[in-house]
């Protein structure tokens, strides 16, 4: 898993986007169980979350460079 950037869409504070880049589908898979599963992050969830969720809902788009996309 590697992180290309982060965002807040103008007008929108309370959203973050951000974009992440796996070497295949698969590799998205297993990175995101083994983070989901990592004992710190669990933790470090659950600390942040005492007064509530931090998120009402996460949307998850997988995309694919272009042949002429210079991130290819």
């Amino acid at each position: 898993m590697e992180i290309v950037g982060y965002w807040i869409p103008e007008g929108k504070p309370d959203m973050l986007i951000y974009l992440l880049a796996h070497e295949s589908r698969h590799a998205a898979t297993v990175s995101w169980e083994l983070f989901r599963t990592d004992p710190a992050w669990i933790s470090a969830k659950n600390s942040s979350e005492l007064d509530g969720a931090l998120t009402a809902t996460v949307k998850s788009i997988f995309l694919s460079a272009t042949d002429y996309s210079p991130i290819r």
